[in-house]
């Protein structure tokens, strides 16, 4: 919005005064106070309201107000004395002072587009506006419905390894058994080395034992794993929804890892655990918070 008044030209929009089409230099609250006090000419602004609206009832002083009311004036031509621009009413507030008779609103120039042709620009507009909100709410759709099957699917994996987890740990302690009692001795070691100390003395029932629970995790785990890594890399958004899913992919990150450069290498090794030892342990309640998140988003 455009105003004039007296050699005056105030344009909201540009967020510039001129006078006589030279810019004048303005602080933004003055600025904003000259608005404020042209838009509301027809009544009285008290201090109260010029405190809230431009200050955001922050604590300012008399002095601070007066300041920008006497910078406003000088801007616009006037003073504290003539006062024929911004008029003080003491003890109650300030008042625009120009009459309606005295101020005019820019009248725009080049007008010389047919009423049909305004028609069709604000058609078209309209059109292009409505058909980008189309676009955009369709992309949002789309990628929440990406983002659904995804965990959807990291859900299934992570069922699946646990399955296969619990599984493996019934077999795991089936074996420290078979060993501790056929040897007379007691797991005093991680389960990882207590395997891999007594590999080469295992008889033929307990190396069995042992490739069922290797093979586990050669599958069951390293495909579930590499599935759920697949998924993190892919869909980027499940990070905004997930704090912990940063903790996840370094977790798993770290067990692959270990798979490459250790499990795949050594034949004495059947278990491979990741955990707090390692600084990255699994992040506590990731898989509920996801099946959570499906129910609530289905």
């Amino acid at each position: 919005m455009k105003y004039r008044f007296n050699e005056y030209e105030l344009d909201t929009e540009s967020f510039c005064l001129s006078k006589n089409g030279k810019n004048v230099a303005l602080k933004p609250l003055v600025f904003n106070l000259i608005i404020y006090l042209l838009e509301n000419r027809d009544r009285l602004v008290t201090r109260e309201e010029l405190l809230k609206k431009l200050w955001n009832d922050r604590e300012v002083s008399d002095a601070t107000l007066s300041n920008h009311i006497k910078e406003a004036r000088s801007a616009l031509g006037d003073d504290g004395s003539r006062q024929s621009v911004i008029k003080t009413v003491h003890g109650r507030g300030y008042q625009f002072n120009l009459h309606l008779d005295d101020y005019s609103s820019v009248e725009k120039h080049n007008i010389s587009v047919k009423t049909q042709n305004k028609y069709f620009y604000f058609i078209s507009l309209f059109t292009l506006i409505a058909l980008s909100i189309l676009i955009f709410y369709s992309i949002q759709l789309h990628k929440k419905s990406e983002l659904f099957n995804s965990l959807k699917r990291i859900s299934k994996y992570q069922e699946a390894t646990l399955l296969t987890f619990k599984t493996q740990a019934k077999r795991r302690d089936e074996l420290v058994k078979m060993i501790s009692e056929r040897l007379h001795i007691k797991r005093n070691m991680q389960f990882e080395k207590f395997f891999s100390f007594y590999f080469k003395k295992m008889n033929n029932n307990e190396k069995f034992v042992f490739d069922q629970i290797r093979a586990m995790t050669e599958t069951g785990l390293l495909v579930n794993n590499q599935n759920i890594l697949k998924e993190l890399y892919n869909h980027p958004a499940i990070y905004d929804h997930f704090k912990n899913a940063k903790a996840l992919q370094q977790h798993l990150e770290f067990w692959l890892n270990k798979y490459q450069g250790i499990f795949k290498k050594r034949q004495d090794m059947c278990l491979l655990y990741v955990g707090v030892e390692d600084d990255v342990p699994y992040p506590y309640g990731i898989d509920d918070k996801i099946k959570k998140w499906l129910i609530d988003n289905e």
